[in-house]
């Protein structure tokens, strides 16, 4: 694994209905996917600033382009010490958020929680479908293995399930986890963490042309 403007209208049928999915994630024991992954020290280098959005005739920002800036990264860590909250008060839980982008402001969807996952289960998130077109990215976590058994464990990063889903086809995808893995039943929750990019390196656009 690999050490991790405005908007013109020209979005056809086919960008609404393909955007109108769902995001099924899983944080499960499979094997490590190919993914760019950046540690809290080297994200705290980061807030200072990102570049501006480049790519030609599309309008969205690149993976790199999101994840330098701060308002993102503040935004990431806020909901990973959410779901390290979550772990330590015995309920652990996915938590996701799509991240929009307009005139070089970054703005944030509403945060979903995902089902309370139980006793060595792995947990999971579904983040409802959008055709938003100020969507550029989408964040999620993966969750501790605090209230589970020394006998489960999982790898660390995206899962297949992440990099083979619906929102990986279209657009940057981002989830923060354990930096390193596998992790096991029992690990204490507040072990480093990474943030971990996969998918498009920017938004997929769809014209009539």
């Amino acid at each position: 694994m690999r050490k991790i403007p405005n908007f013109c209208g020209i979005f056809a049928t086919l960008f609404v209905t393909t955007t109108m999915v769902l995001l099924a994630s899983c944080s499960q024991d499979d094997d490590n996917y190919d993914s760019d992954m950046y540690t809290l020290t080297e994200m705290g280098t980061r807030l200072g600033g990102g570049g501006d959005p480049g790519g030609g005739t599309n309008p969205y920002p690149s993976k790199s382009e999101i994840s330098n800036n701060p308002d993102v990264l503040a935004k990431m860590l806020e909901v990973w010490n959410q779901t390290i909250a979550s772990a330590e008060e015995g309920v652990r839980r996915e938590f996701g958020f799509y991240i929009k982008y307009n005139q070089g402001v970054y703005t944030f969807g509403d945060v979903f929680s995902g089902e309370p996952a139980g006793h060595n289960e792995h947990a999971h998130i579904t983040l409802p479908g959008t055709n938003d077109p100020a969507v550029c990215a989408v964040f999620h976590t993966h969750t501790s293995l605090i209230n589970c058994d020394s006998t489960m464990e999982r790898n660390v990063g995206p899962s297949q399930k992440d990099c083979s889903g619906n929102h990986a086809s279209l657009m940057p995808c981002f989830v923060y986890d354990y930096q390193s893995g596998p992790i096991v039943g029992g690990q204490a929750p507040d072990s480093p963490g990474a943030l971990y990019s996969y998918g498009q390196e920017r938004r997929v656009v769809y014209s009539n042309n």
